[in-house]
């Protein structure tokens, strides 16, 4: 009932304030996508904050907001062309809402690494995008983030705490604590399907389909064997992406844990853990290992990749290789792309019947707030507003419909005719939540695909390690010897991706293997599985 009422409220309030869309094209972008937008760049006027108490507002009497606030939001991606035109209607609400100004910082992907620590050290910023993905646990552990525990998230997150997902919440702590608020919302992200020339599918005598790995290797040697090099090769591999995923771990039913640990789902999981394996020293990778070398021997891809500096699906969708690995969220516009320049594809799954995948982790996107923040509780009914008012976060995810994007007949949405300016979802990836996120329309290959996938999709509790974190300081060694494993990976990891150790491949395998060892690999195996064996217990 509480979920029901929470829903009724949110869409009472997008009801209420429909007339906050405005006409109007966005100067465009000068390309510096990290920088600032704030508020009164867009020149939104001066609204008065509601009094307190209104019924269609239920952050009135939380507190206080008699004083103007503004709220820093550092989040990834990079900076809309219409972002300061989509912010200024944001905060034309949110002052009527709760006197309260949002500004907002962009960090883009490629400058994640360097900017970030930065941003983190930064006592002007109140939230910040945080994942699973870029440290944070590592961060939470350092006291760069606010615990919010359940007193807090109820008071000041409170249609959040209503309607977000219990498994969410687990993902998101650490040792029983929460420091990050994770988006509502999930999918079947996963490799599993190829995109396929039909014209090097009918050389190579798969036009009628390829429907399990034996085929799809075969495939992939004859398409090198059919492609002149003047024209493309079979594949283009590329450095610092590690085919394994798509190639060898869903072939061989191996799903990661964490720290690369892995569980195959061939196996009952046993009490202790002992059947979690560290990937890299087992036999489904040693495979992966050898045929990477003999594709690279055979001419899948050209002899030079390990300096090319053209990602693979840009060397697809140019029509210069035969296949591409993609998951259904990029796939659209990966076939849209190569089909625009003349070639006809096809996309099709490639697992079998005992293949299990996973719905992608709440974790994956969160939003924290900053141990700095001298305003966390007026930071978190900002964040609140932002998930969970229907009005403010469609504008937040698409920007304005009929001009970004649309929303079809059958609640569905496609890109709108000024998409460009504002890409769906280019930044609030933290924010999405699934009672009112609009799945994108699909085209019907791809459709397809997802329908396929969704039939392997592993049951929530055969899945015993949501919220699982390793803690890499159990003992006084543990932290030195993963730094010293992690750099022979490194050093190792994409000269296998490439084939590039050609008939010394196994020899140098089992060089990286002992190296391991040497570092002190079996110690932190025994105790990372002692600690998934004592979380699982608990």
């Amino acid at each position: 009932m509480k979920k029901i009422l929470a829903v009724i409220l949110c869409a009472a309030l997008a009801l209420s304030m429909l007339a906050c869309a405005a006409p109007g094209t966005a100067p465009a972008d000068t390309g510096k996508q990290e920088e600032a937008a704030k508020p009164e760049d867009a020149g939104a006027e001066e609204a008065e904050a509601e009094p307190a108490g209104e019924s269609d507002n239920p952050w009135a009497d939380i507190m206080d907001y008699s004083d103007e606030a503004t709220i820093v939001y550092t989040v990834f991606g990079n900076k809309p062309n219409a972002m300061d035109e989509i912010l200024g209607l944001i905060n034309e609400k949110l002052m009527k809402l709760i006197n309260t100004k949002l500004e907002m910082n962009f960090i883009s992907l490629a400058d994640w690494t360097t900017k970030y620590p930065l941003a983190l050290a930064d006592d002007s910023i109140d939230m910040i995008y945080a994942a699973s993905w870029n440290n944070y646990a590592t961060n939470s552990g350092k006291g760069a983030f606010l615990e919010l525990d359940e007193d807090f998230r109820k008071k000041y997150l409170p249609v959040t705490t209503e309607v977000m997902s219990p498994a969410a919440w687990k993902q998101a702590s650490i040792d029983g604590k929460v420091y990050g608020v994770p988006r509502n919302q999930h999918d079947n992200n996963n490799y599993g399907a190829f995109i396929f020339r039909k014209d090097i599918l009918e050389k190579t005598g798969y036009s009628e389909g390829i429907h399990n790995y034996d085929e799809f290797f075969d495939f992939v040697e004859k398409a090198a064997e059919v492609m002149d090099p003047s024209e493309g090769y079979a594949f283009y591999a590329f450095p610092s992406m590690p085919m394994v995923q798509p190639f060898e771990m869903l072939k061989d039913h191996a799903m990661t844990v964490y720290n690369n640990m892995t569980w195959f789902t061939d196996e009952e999981l046993a009490d202790d853990c002992s059947n979690l394996y560290y990937y890299y020293l087992t036999d489904s990778y040693k495979e992966y290992v050898l045929r990477m070398a003999d594709w690279a021997k055979k001419g899948v891809w050209p002899s030079n990749a390990i300096d090319s500096s053209t990602h693979t699906e840009d060397q697809f969708t140019n029509g210069r290789s035969a296949f591409y690995q993609a998951r259904y969220t990029e796939a659209g516009n990966i076939i849209k792309s190569i089909e625009e320049k003349g070639y006809e594809v096809e996309y099709w799954p490639i697992i079998d019947d005992k293949t299990y995948v996973r719905l992608t982790d709440y974790s994956g996107d969160m939003t924290a707030i900053t141990s700095m923040s001298k305003q966390p509780e007026r930071a978190a009914v900002v964040l609140d507003i932002l998930r969970n008012d229907v009005e403010i976060n469609m504008l937040c995810q698409g920007g304005i419909e009929g001009r970004h994007y649309i929303l079809n007949d059958d609640g569905t949405r496609s890109a709108g005719p000024e998409s460009d300016d504002y890409g769906w979802s280019a930044w609030a990836w933290s924010l999405r939540d699934m009672n009112h996120y609009p799945v994108e329309k699909l085209e019907p290959r791809v459709q397809a695909v997802l329908d396929e996938l969704d039939k392997h999709v592993l049951p929530e509790d055969q899945w015993p390690f949501d919220g699982f974190v390793t803690n890499d300081e159990a003992y006084d060694t543990m932290s030195a010897e993963l730094a010293v494993v992690k750099s022979i990976v490194t050093e190792y990891q994409y000269s296998f991706d490439l084939g590039v150790f050609g008939d010394e491949t196994e020899a140098k395998y089992e060089q990286f293997c002992q190296e391991l060892k040497d570092a002190g690999i079996d110690n932190l195996i025994a105790e990372w599985r002692k600690q998934a064996a004592e979380y699982i217990a608990k």
